[in-house]
């Protein structure tokens, strides 16, 4: 099925680069980090998935402009 909005284009190469991106940062949570945590080690994700997670993140940077506004937490 193709989903077809006037002035946007959701099939790019970049956005294809970043799924495969989030699914590879997913699959190292399930098969590197889950098990270990689970078993009691004393790790966190970017103890494990940094890698991944750095490559999402620049991705999806590259993919979607920064917001126009600042989250005060």
């Amino acid at each position: 099925m193709n989903v077809l909005l006037p002035g946007k284009n959701l099939r790019t190469q970049d956005k294809f680069d970043l799924k495969k991106a989030n699914n590879e940062y997913t699959d190292c949570i399930t098969k590197n980090f889950l098990g270990q945590w689970l078993d009691g080690a004393n790790i966190t994700l970017n103890d494990v998935c940094q890698e991944e997670f750095s490559r999402m993140q620049e991705l999806d940077a590259a993919t979607y402009p920064p917001l126009p506004f600042k989250l005060d937490t």
